[in-house]
């Protein structure tokens, strides 16, 4: 991971801290108005309370953003820049950063945009295409590629193990 990520993320992460500690300070100044006799003055603070959903938001998309970023500085050694089912291949659907395989009986389901983010797999197969262009590709982009790219010549990596 690169100096500049792992500082970002880190800086993400206290940011997320300042946007919980804001929103439970607005949280406790909304209480204060309510518990206040004066009718106007607790009618005053009825915004309070979509200022604190905003900072939760805000905490979340900085989380969300931080642990994208730790998943990308950690990919796999496959090449491509977006995921897959390891098994299915391109079969996946996402919503709400949420991703799943859609074949029927697979019941593989991911927290995060795994379609959107690159590949975390081993990369498996080296891939030509015709144009002579070369990448290391997991089992699953490489199975893609074979029925996608017209040409594309796969060869299995070797480990350089004898068995």
């Amino acid at each position: 991971m690169s100096r500049t990520t792992s500082t970002t993320i880190n800086d993400l992460r206290r940011l997320a801290e300042q946007a919980t500690n804001l929103a439970r300070a607005i949280r406790a100044a909304g209480d204060r108005l309510r518990r206040t006799d004066d009718e106007p003055t607790r009618r005053a603070g009825f915004r309070l309370d979509e200022a604190v959903s905003a900072a939760d938001r805000v905490t979340g998309e900085l989380i969300t953003t931080a642990d994208y970023l730790t998943r990308i500085a950690n990919r796999g050694t496959c090449a491509a820049d977006w995921g897959l089912c390891p098994e299915h291949g391109n079969t996946l659907a996402g919503s709400g950063g949420r991703s799943w395989c859609q074949r029927i009986g697979c019941r593989r389901r991911w927290d995060h945009d795994r379609a959107g983010l690159p590949c975390t797999e081993p990369a498996a197969y080296q891939v030509r295409d015709t144009a002579g262009g070369e990448t290391l590709l997991c089992t699953g982009h490489a199975n893609d590629a074979r029925q996608r790219l017209i040409g594309a010549r796969l060869t299995p990596i070797t480990t350089g193990r004898k068995r």
